[in-house]
């Protein structure tokens, strides 16, 4: 019988997998680029938050152009992108699995040929997701009833933060056993041709007995990960800084749009550079996992 893949084997492979093909993976990350220019000249053309809280005028066309940036990059270009991402990296993960030599602009096609399989496979995770926390509901609607009934209030109150608290420990639960349950979903229809349903089955399946240790392979890396590139970015950003303190000088109007154009952009550029490993951690747990099916 084969050993399951220990959490040091898949760090070291994930690590040499990113450093064979760091190229190919940036090549095709990299187009988040594009979601990072969007927003950082949405946020140069968008009113500070210092200008809106100290006038009450209508915004400029300028600013207004710089608003629907924002708003269309959050949520029309992003989305896009990552999914776009997501997809072409599992399929190039696919075809070195296959031994296929198979060119960036072909996968590229792949990943755009399965972007709304994975869209609706994606949304219907996140909502997934939401209903988790449908067990907050009663303590909330409890808590409310008890602002505005008179003579029950207290103990409805009462009742209501009992329920809440209770609430709060079945999210946590259903939270935890759907995300991991269901983790694979996105990735099984990106990798391995699954479809809708069949992708939450397939994932489920490959969960199903081993819900720890899944658990443990999948955060452990990532929390090194994390750690890591958290504390290069904390580097950047102090250092981003110290420069824009000195470009922007006494001008806190200035210094704060400066401020966050610097982050927004290297924790892009952090997205970029992260994602592959991700995936690569996934995608080794996700093919462990199918081997002992």
């Amino acid at each position: 019988m084969l050993e399951p893949i220990s959490i040091g084997q898949i760090i070291d492979k994930s690590w040499q997998t990113y450093r064979a093909h760091f190229s190919e993976f940036i090549s095709i990350s990299g187009w988040l680029l594009l979601s990072i220019l969007v927003s950082v000249i949405g946020f140069a053309l968008s009113p500070s938050a210092i200008s809106l809280y100290a006038t009450s005028e209508a915004l400029t066309a300028t600013e207004t152009v710089g608003t629907f940036l924002q708003f269309g990059n959050n949520f029309i270009v992003a989305p896009i992108l990552y999914i776009w991402v997501f997809a072409t990296t599992a399929r190039f993960l696919r075809a070195k699995a296959d031994g296929r030599n198979a060119s960036l602009a072909a996968l590229g096609r792949e990943g755009w040929r399965r972007f709304w399989p994975l869209a609706l496979v994606s949304v219907l995770f996140a909502l997934l997701m939401l209903a988790a926390f449908l067990p907050l509901a009663p303590g909330l609607l409890f808590l409310f009833g008890g602002t505005i009934l008179p003579t029950l209030g207290a103990t409805v109150s009462s009742l209501g933060a009992l329920l809440l608290i209770l609430g709060v420990f079945a999210s946590a639960y259903l939270v935890l056993r759907w995300g991991i349950r269901y983790y694979f979903a996105p990735l099984a229809m990106a990798y391995s041709d699954s479809h809708g349903r069949t992708a939450f089955a397939h994932s489920r399946r490959l969960v199903h007995g081993r819900y720890f240790e899944t658990l443990a392979r999948l955060v452990l890396p990532k929390l090194l990960y994390f750690i890591i590139f958290a504390t290069g970015l904390f580097v950047f950003v102090t250092a981003g800084n110290i420069l824009v303190g000195a470009v922007a000088g006494l001008n806190i109007e200035l210094q704060a749009r400066l401020t966050t154009i610097v982050f927004s952009v290297l924790v892009g550029l952090q997205s970029i550079l992260l994602n592959p490993l991700v995936m690569i951690t996934d995608y080794l747990v996700f093919e462990d996992l199918e081997k002992h099916i």
